[in-house]
């Protein structure tokens, strides 16, 4: 595990899977694996097809902020603890 730097997770139907009434209840045995891989340093990625607005919703439903969301299959956005950025000139 101290070789693991980063964590590129695709999240609709692998973090959740599909959901018919908008409730997500994650693994608790998941979400301790996340928080002990993260305690160990590992950044982490959501890839999904989805766009920012739709992450921000996802990551209401699913208690784990992830360090970067690559969205709608092609944009990366880093998050700075209180808002997401745009990863350089990459989304243009």
């Amino acid at each position: 595990m101290s070789h693991l730097r980063l964590l590129s997770l695709d999240f609709d139907g692998t973090m959740i899977a599909p959901w018919e009434d908008g409730r997500v209840e994650p693994s608790p045995d998941l979400l301790r694996c996340l928080g002990r891989l993260r305690s160990a340093g590992v950044v982490f990625a959501m890839n999904t097809g989805r766009s920012l607005p739709l992450v921000e919703d996802a990551i209401r439903l699913f208690p784990f902020q992830p360090d970067y969301a690559l969205t709608t299959e092609r944009e990366v956005f880093a998050w700075l603890g209180k808002r997401w950025e745009p990863v350089g000139d990459w989304n243009r």
